[in-house]
């Protein structure tokens, strides 16, 4: 396997070196698309969820719905909570920020209910970012097919139970501000370079590969590019609503690769993949019952 990485990393190297040109547009794109497209919907949520989590400003008013999550998705309140916080957070902090809180007594099954099913891009990103391309009723539809689409797979998943604990914080407010921003940052910088690393390589790659296979390597590769593309496509507002949401489902390779520097010694690749097919399929099904 390493033998393969390093054989496709010297290949990667070698088309950088020969399309010196077409590299630096690739990375010129990537950056602008970084830029002007995700910085803007991320930074402000990520801070403020990070601020308000350690307070946890939904705990008691969700408490009383305790029993009711417990009898429905197997769940507790605080589990809850903290999948509305990575809703808001949107991937791919959201599943570091439910790495980071998970309980260490969790078995392999637990973990990955917990940091795999809350997969979906920030809300901010789907009406604020996507309203560029996207009419407002079509935003909108796609945040709720995303959202329904989270509920479902907590019921298909209620075998595998979730109680989380977590320890009440003890910083001043100065002491968390600083800490959130810096991991915005740090985060940010993680965002860029896988992105310049994805779509420069898939750029590259497309250079040498038949039209057809273009095309969807440029959608999978990076989510809000991808969406962007489908945008423009001549296809039927129904296709278009099935193909954005399967992406914004997906994540797109440049996601993943972030999700996999990230995660922990727990994370296996393998499960979150399945969860990922789950999770189209469901929002496949969503779409068809939303036009029938």
């Amino acid at each position: 396997m390493k033998r393969t990485y390093l054989l496709f990393g010297f290949t990667l190297f070698l088309l950088c070196l020969t399309n010196a040109n077409e590299s630096m547009i690739a990375s010129t794109q990537a950056i602008e698309l970084w830029f002007y497209t995700l910085v803007p919907s991320f930074i402000f949520p990520y801070i403020l969820i990070r601020i308000l989590a350690p307070y946890r400003p939904l705990k008691r008013p969700l408490s009383y719905f305790n029993p009711f999550f417990n009898y429905l998705f197997n769940i507790d309140s605080t589990t809850f909570e903290y999948f509305i916080y990575a809703v808001c957070l949107g991937f791919p902090s959201s599943s570091a920020f439910l790495n980071e809180v998970s309980d260490t007594s969790f078995t392999s099954k637990q973990y990955h209910r917990f940091t795999c099913i809350v997969f979906m891009c920030s809300p901010t990103f789907i009406l604020i970012s996507l309203q560029v391309v996207y009419s407002t009723v079509f935003t909108y539809q796609l945040l709720v097919i995303q959202l329904v689409s989270i509920f479902i797979m907590l019921l298909f998943t209620r075998s595998i139970p979730l109680k989380l604990h977590v320890k009440e914080h003890d910083n001043h407010l100065h002491v968390i501000l600083e800490k959130s921003i810096i991991q915005s940052f740090t985060i940010l910088i993680y965002i860029l370079a896988y992105l310049v690393i994805v779509l420069v390589g898939i750029h590259l790659i497309t250079l040498y590969t038949p039209v057809i296979v273009k095309l969807p390597l440029q959608i999978l590769s990076e989510f809000s590019n991808g969406s962007f593309i489908v945008s423009s496509m001549d296809i039927s507002y129904f296709i278009k609503l099935i193909l954005t949401s399967l992406l914004l489902s997906y994540g797109g390779l440049c996601v993943h690769f972030q999700i996999i520097s990230m995660m922990g010694t727990k994370f296996n690749y393998t499960i979150f993949l399945r969860y990922r097919m789950l999770h189209m399929f469901i929002v496949i099904v969503l779409c068809f019952l939303y036009y029938r």
